[in-house]
């Protein structure tokens, strides 16, 4: 099992977070950078993964969008999938 945290502290764009994601996770070189990308690659994980996010408020400051969409693929899912969660802490 894979659990590892993402501190979204000092995250300003969208690719810092991919950025920071590709520490834990592989991004294929075609990834998209997008939510929909995230959702794909998410949803292909084998290997039971959580994926904790600390500190989205800060980042809500400057990317109110992503970090909602964000929210939305987390409860996504927990409902659809069994092997990945992100746990907002």
């Amino acid at each position: 099992m894979k659990d590892f945290t993402l501190d979204l502290a000092g995250t300003y764009s969208a690719d810092d977070f991919y950025e920071y994601l590709g520490e834990y996770i592989s991004i294929p070189s075609y990834f998209g950078y997008n939510l929909d990308a995230l959702w794909d690659l998410l949803t292909d994980v084998r290997e039971e993964t959580v994926i904790h996010i600390v500190n989205a408020e800060e980042a809500r400051s400057t990317l109110p969008k992503f970090i909602r969409g964000l929210e939305r693929i987390a409860s996504r899912l927990d409902k659809e999938e069994e092997n990945v969660r992100i746990v907002f802490e």
